[in-house]
């Protein structure tokens, strides 16, 4: 009866004499805290409705008060075209002065590295004002290498590129197998300035397809600069864009029908009328590695460009 349940609430209402209590605005059974030894002890209710506002309300500002936690913040400068033992060189003296509160880490993520600036302290702004004292000292020494003061991925920094400067793009690709594709759409919106891609994998498709003259195939092998060259000028001409890309080369494991060897790629970067063609060979890299090395390569590059054009 009625009694029974008051009683047994009042038993639960029971707490030890050395706890702290906090309140549990939700149900009958309180939250306790013991210490001992410097160490920290809660007893929570636990259905998960009562928990929660204990814990959001209550326990975190508590311990925030009580212990004055530290604010961690970050920056990240991206960075290209420099190995990354000449540019731990190149901004040796800026590092070194750093104040005790901030620290440097280097980042190597495909062919770009981040620079990834971190300080501590009591106040965030503080902070902010802190880490962006250090960028500005930090972009002179390499400005010619930047591409991003920001942690986007550099499919999204080129989004943004593209989207700012309303550029359009298109893709033609073997070997990359449609990575390169997949990189540019996984960003939302990229079909305001990617209008589609051709996988022209069997060489006879990048004939008929893509225009690439028979002769140079014959002359010179599918796996070629100028057959890069002629994907690329194929696509743009096909999807009617601002710029395209093409890859052709050998991913592996078996050598290419032409015999080239596993880890060989020339790829172009077409915009308007000009063009750039790069070869790569990186033989050990297993294939899906391949694939997605070539596609960020390529896609860094080409934000390098537009960059400093």
């Amino acid at each position: 009866g009625r009694l029974e349940i008051l009683e047994r609430n009042r038993e639960q209402a029971f707490v030890p004499t050395k706890s702290t209590v906090f309140q549990n605005h939700f149900g009958t059974a309180p939250c306790m805290m013991m210490e001992q030894n410097g160490k920290l002890l809660f007893s929570l209710p636990g259905v998960p409705y009562e928990v929660k506002p204990l814990i959001k309300d209550q326990i975190v500002p508590y311990l925030k008060d009580k212990f004055s936690l530290n604010y961690i913040s970050t920056r990240i400068v991206s960075v290209v075209g420099i190995p990354e033992s000449i540019l731990a060189d190149t901004i040796e003296d800026w590092e070194l002065a750093l104040p005790e509160n901030l620290t440097l880490s280097y980042l190597p993520v495909g062919t770009r590295v981040k620079l990834r600036l971190t300080a501590t302290g009591k106040d965030a702004v503080i902070l902010q004002q802190e880490l962006e004292e250090e960028i500005q000292k930090l972009l002179p020494l390499i400005k010619d290498n930047v591409i991003a003061t920001s942690e986007d991925k550099i499919e999204k920094i080129l989004a943004e590129i593209l989207t700012e400067r309303k550029l359009t793009i298109s893709t033609a690709e073997s070997c990359t197998g449609g990575e390169l594709a997949k990189m540019i759409t996984s960003i939302s919106g990229s079909s305001k300035y990617y209008f589609g891609g051709i996988v022209a994998y069997a060489t006879e498709k990048k004939i008929e397809i893509l225009k690439v003259r028979k002769e140079m195939v014959d002359e010179f092998t599918v796996v070629s600069e100028q057959v890069a060259s002629e994907m690329a000028e194929g696509c743009q001409q096909l999807f009617g864009t601002d710029i395209s890309l093409s890859t052709t080369g050998v991913a592996g494991p078996g050598k290419g029908e032409d015999g080239k060897d596993v880890g060989t790629v020339f790829y172009t970067i077409r915009i308007g009328e000009k063009e750039m063609t790069s070869k790569l060979y990186m033989p050990h890299l297993e294939r899906l590695d391949f694939m997605n090395f070539v596609s960020q390569k390529i896609i860094q590059d080409l934000v390098g460009i537009l960059i400093n054009n």
